[in-house]
Formats: C-alpha cells, sequence, structure tokens
C-alpha cells in the first residue's frame, strides 16, 4: 500500500513524538472466511520499490521488501464487530469511542519515527517527495498453522 503525506509542505511540529502507530484495515461490505475457528497472521513490512510509480497490479506478483517485520496480527476477525477505541483530547480526558470493525495492527513506533516522522523537510514538500523516500507498506496474510 502507498502512504501518502496529509498536504503539502507538511510537518510533525518541532516537539514530535509518537506514543503508537496503528495501521487501520476497515472491513467492506462483506467477508468471506472462517470467522469462528481460523486465526489469521498478518504482517507489515517495508516496500523496497516506490508502489505509487506502479502501473500494472497482477495478482500474482511478488513485491519485494526489506526482511524487518514492523507490525504483526494474529488473531480471530470480528468483520461484525464495532471495536472501542480511546480518542486521545488535547487538554482534557483520553475518551472511549466505537469505531466500525477492523483489523487493528500495531506498527513499531521506532519504524515509523525513524522512517516517516524523522524525514527531512524536503521529502515532505508533496506526495511524490515523501514516496520517493517512503516506498510504502507490504501487507502479507500469512497462513495459520
Amino acid at each position: 500500500m502507498s502512504v501518502s503525506v496529509p498536504s503539502n509542505a507538511y510537518s510533525f511540529g518541532s516537539q514530535e513524538g509518537i506514543d503508537s502507530a496503528v495501521l487501520v484495515l476497515p472491513f467492506s461490505a462483506g467477508f468471506y472466511g472462517d470467522t469462528i475457528n481460523t486465526v489469521y497472521n498478518f504482517d507489515v513490512k517495508r516496500l523496497t520499490k516506490n508502489l505509487a510509480q506502479e502501473t500494472s497490479f497482477l495478482s500474482n506478483r511478488e513485491w519485494t521488501t526489506e526482511t524487518a517485520v514492523v507490525g504483526n496480527f494474529s488473531g480471530k476477525i470480528k468483520p461484525n464487530t464495532p471495536i472501542k477505541v480511546s480518542s486521545v483530547v488535547n487538554g482534557a480526558p483520553d475518551t472511549l469511542k466505537t469505531t466500525p470493525a477492523s483489523v487493528r495492527i500495531k506498527l513499531s513506533n521506532q519504524f515509523i519515527q525513524d522512517n516517516i516522522m524523522n524525514i527531512g523537510a524536503a521529502q515532505l514538500t508533496n506526495n511524490v517527495t515523501f514516496q520517493q523516500a517512503f516506498k510504502g507498506l507490504h501487507l502479507s496474510a500469512n497462513k495459520p498453522s
């Protein structure tokens, strides 16, 4: 998957820091699979080639990645069950809110800090320069044992 900056000339500010990073993958209108017995396993790795410059997305293509796993999910899928998450509120206590059903994969804080938040201002100018520096993420579904 390709990753973008929220706006041109984006800045994380002068006191940037990260307490958590989560890849959220919401479910679409239908789900085909076993939600009772199967434990699903997903790994997230960094792509080595800029996905945004690709023109062909064949289903049998193998995408090259770095070897390090930067996020992992292992668990049962609940495509119809909303999730409760903490919502950060500036100047007030965090609140619990309900979000649509999704797979939430915790990513390495250090990976996000080193590869996205510590990227230079020149690479945050626009999506083209950002995606040259940060190629994207690869999600693989691993067969259960």
